[in-house]
């Protein structure tokens, strides 16, 4: 299977709202294995004021829904939910997050977005980040991103990737057992700030 192209058209909002409170930020991609082939979907919902919302959907050959909620009024613990189970998991402070060594390559235009292309690799995996400025919302990330607790950086919103702006695109490559090697491509799909989010969003569901 090709693996998807970037979207043509990324949707955008207030771009340059950068008191606003909320921020909404939308990926698609697929992940690659010998295996299988699963598309991927991610949310992340901020509120300035509230927290965290940060949620994955995982379709076609692999079923998963899970969402981690991150208030700034227990800062010190997320909380792990999964949709299909309906189990909730409290997961505590640990060790403190160890920055990455990532070292930049160059420039690239994605989709209207002027990108800082970064490359990280390590001894089974390579992963490069297109991050930009221009994402709307990126005020935001970085104000919230200076209170939350560092041990709790599996998130996936790391300070240290984030200086280079907001993710637009992501590619991430493993090798399995016996040389076979996985794939994972990401890429922005909606940027938004300043819209209503409910604020039962950043709460597990009851039910």
């Amino acid at each position: 299977m090709d693996k998807p192209k970037p979207t043509e058209h990324i949707k955008r909002g207030a771009d340059h709202v950068s008191d606003a409170a909320t921020v909404s930020l939308k990926y698609g991609g697929i992940m690659h294995s010998p295996d299988a082939d699963v598309n991927v979907g991610i949310a992340v919902e901020i509120d300035t004021s509230i927290g965290i919302r940060y949620e994955v959907k995982y379709t076609l050959g692999l079923t998963s829904h899970i969402a981690l909620f991150y208030k700034f009024s227990n800062p010190h613990q997320i909380i792990h939910y999964n949709y299909l189970t309906h189990k909730t998991r409290v997961i505590k402070t640990g060790t403190s997050a160890k920055e990455e060594d990532l070292s930049v390559v160059g420039t690239d235009m994605i989709k209207n977005y002027s990108c800082t292309h970064l490359h990280h690799e390590n001894e089974n995996e390579t992963q490069d980040y297109w991050m930009s400025h221009s994402v709307p919302g990126i005020a935001q990330i970085a104000r919230v991103l200076h209170n939350i607790d560092p041990s709790l950086k599996m998130m996936a919103i790391d300070e240290t990737l984030f200086k280079w702006g907001g993710l637009v695109q992501l590619e991430m490559k493993s090798v399995m057992n016996k040389g076979q090697v996985a794939t994972f491509n990401l890429y922005l799909s909606t940027a938004q700030v300043g819209i209503p989010i409910n604020l039962a969003d950043f709460d597990p569901p009851s039910k």
